[in-house]
């Protein structure tokens, strides 16, 4: 019988709670910058928005994305996605990981990136 993981996102904190938040836990600071070093990605839709963590992982990494959902559950309105990706001949399932758009994100992608006006 296959082991199944069910994420439970009840007892979160509210949105404005978790603006008032301005740093993330230590341990998840390094989670962050080892997947920014690898395939993650934080995005920002404008210099004065704040900006989000998210991460795409092919099949096999079913279990990675779903401890990473649960890492990151506080930070996220719902859980890791199940995505189909139509392939030429083949159907691939992604999963995908996105938390909502905080300040707390906002110095990884100032440590990353270099936002770019004419890229809107």
């Amino acid at each position: 019988m296959k082991n199944t993981l069910k994420l439970s996102f009840s007892n979160k904190l509210d949105k404005e709670q978790l603006k008032n938040i301005t740093t993330l836990p230590k341990f998840l600071d390094k989670v962050v910058i080892g997947i920014m070093l690898g395939d993650g990605g934080i995005y920002r839709t404008s210099e004065t928005s704040n900006s989000r963590f998210e991460m795409s992982l092919g099949t096999r990494y079913k279990q990675f994305a779903e401890s990473l959902g649960i890492l990151f559950k506080e930070y996220m309105t719902t859980p890791v996605k199940t995505v189909e990706v139509k392939g030429k001949n083949k159907v691939y399932i992604n999963y995908r990981l996105k938390t909502i758009s905080l300040p707390i994100f906002n110095k990884y992608h100032d440590m990353f990136y270099i936002f770019n006006n004419e890229k809107k």
